[in-house]
């Protein structure tokens, strides 16, 4: 049978299909749309190497010219899509834990931004102390929102913080691990060690590639390295840590997780029935 290619304006429209795929850009918006298919039993994938668009682009641009007209289009990167094996390495399933995390981990990044813009500013001379009391003020309250709803959905999240020496009111600790268990895939998947050293970059910069991939998984290490700070803390460790000591607390993280609950992967499945790719613009897909 012919694949199908066809425009949704929400991902609501996808409910008679069991399964769907998107691409990485995964909007706010799109976060209740998504929720409400998990509730009708749906599984919703989505695609975990955006840095390797423009090799597949490459690869498949003979297809993509022939059928869509050109390399690079919405419909042409569905097709890809389509064409790539329905294993963890390529795609990530979303799980309610993701749905409820991940938009408030989103929004404290946008607050950490301006935080970070706002204490620019003030170097060069800017008043603007009043403005960085209430970002700050901000971001404490959104990581403790995430806290609380991690001790509510993530299981043995607990019994995970106390075993790494964390305490419960560590509040930037526990935020960073949760974000980092929420990245990983926890509980549904353990990723094994070496994958994720590559997921988190930890890893020496060699060439361009690498610079791409560490800059797209920036949010991902960023919350890594929170966990990472409390505990430099907790052990005395000097800040910053060196990658060695990166290194040995996600090689601890992960053996924990994988002793606690078994190093299981769960493929994706191989239907490829209503895949589609969603775009947020306003106005119709490039054909």
């Amino acid at each position: 049978m012919e694949d199908r290619f066809f425009e949704v304006k929400s991902l609501r429209e996808l409910k008679d299909y069991d399964e769907i795929y998107l691409d990485s850009s995964i909007f706010q918006s799109m976060w209740s749309e998504i929720e409400e298919l998990l509730k009708e039993g749906k599984r919703v994938f989505y695609f975990r190497r955006p840095w390797k668009w423009r090799e597949l682009r490459d690869r498949f641009s003979g297809e993509l010219r022939e059928r869509f007209g050109k390399k690079k289009s919405d419909f042409g990167d569905a097709y890809i899509l389509s064409k790539i094996p329905r294993s963890w390495k390529w795609f990530r399933e979303i799980t309610s834990i993701d749905v409820e995390l991940k938009p408030l981990l989103t929004l404290e990044k946008v607050y950490y931004k301006s935080y970070q813009r706002l204490l620019r500013l003030k170097t060069l001379g800017v008043d603007v102390d009043r403005d960085i009391d209430e970002v700050e003020s901000r971001i404490s309250m959104m990581r403790s929102k995430v806290v609380e709803k991690a001790k509510e959905i993530i299981p043995m999240f607990d019994e995970i913080y106390n075993r790494l020496g964390l305490d419960k009111d560590d509040v930037n600790g526990l935020y960073g691990l949760a974000g980092t268990l929420t990245y990983l895939g926890w509980p549904e998947t353990v990723i094994p060690y070496h994958y994720s050293l590559r997921f988190l970059g930890l890893y020496k910069v060699k060439n361009d590639k690498a610079r791409r991939f560490k800059r797209i998984q920036g949010n991902a290490k960023r919350l890594f390295m929170i966990y990472t700070e409390a505990i430099a803390k907790k052990r005395s460790i000097q800040w910053p840590p060196r990658l060695r000591f990166q290194r040995q607390l996600l090689r601890e993280l992960i053996h924990l997780l994988s002793r606690d609950k078994g190093a299981y992967l769960r493929a994706g499945a191989k239907t490829q029935a209503g895949l589609t790719r969603y775009s947020a613009r306003v106005g119709p897909l490039e054909t």
